[in-house]
């Protein structure tokens, strides 16, 4: 696996479009998808190479630790894929200083989604297992953790009833996960997981990947 910064000596315009999509691209470029597919073929102009670079630089090494969807969505700033006006995608769009903008998203995309790694996943299910099994967890709350079926990820989840949809949304984001730092002192591997909401079942979950080899 390639780190987050093997990506600098780098570059395919025609990866970033598959990664990222016509769209994205195109609003990264202040165009439209007719221009990219354009570019596909004639060659990027060169006044938006630097603007296109920094967008694959911070782009790629998400897509590679999760997936090309978890880029896109890193980069529009929510899950709707609409830019906002303090997204990743408009400070790459409406960047003076691209190299800065470059800089400050790495920063973020190496927090939010490749420093959650842990050298033994099973170590830390075995210790996460045993803090649960002892937690006094408040009502209608408890936790369930498990690592997946090819050993890449360990797995946190929440599991709640009847709460609101405001402490729901909080959870999401990570805040107010109960007796926290009780659990990360005894784990505290656990305050580099990332937070994730779970669509499908609507309980929050934190996971930890394996350290590359």
């Amino acid at each position: 696996m390639k780190s987050i910064d093997t990506f600098s000596n780098y570059f395919d315009f025609k990866e970033l479009v598959w990664t990222i999509g016509y769209r994205l691209t195109a609003y990264i470029g202040s165009t439209n998808v007719q221009t990219v597919k354009a570019w596909l073929q004639s060659g990027l102009p060169e006044t938006l190479e630097e603007r296109m670079k920094a967008a694959f630089d911070v782009a790629m090494p998400i897509r590679q630790a999760e997936s090309e969807y978890i880029a896109q969505w890193f980069l529009w700033g929510n899950l709707d894929a609409m830019p906002t006006t303090d997204s990743p995608a408009t400070l790459l769009r409406e960047a003076a200083d691209i190299q800065a903008a470059r800089t400050a998203l790495m920063v973020r995309a190496r927090k939010d989604f490749l420093d959650n790694v842990a050298s033994d996943l099973k170590d830390v299910e075995s210790r996460l297992k045993e803090w649960i099994s002892q937690a006094n967890m408040p009502p209608h709350m408890r936790y369930k953790v498990g690592i997946t079926h090819d050993c890449k990820r360990l797995c946190l989840t929440l599991l709640h009833a009847g709460f609101s949809l405001e402490q729901q949304r909080k959870w999401d984001h990570g805040e107010d996960w109960p007796l926290w730092e009780d659990l990360i002192a005894a784990v505290p591997e656990m305050t580099k997981a990332r937070t994730s909401p779970n669509i499908d079942t609507g309980c929050p979950f934190r996971y930890l990947r394996c350290s590359p080899k």
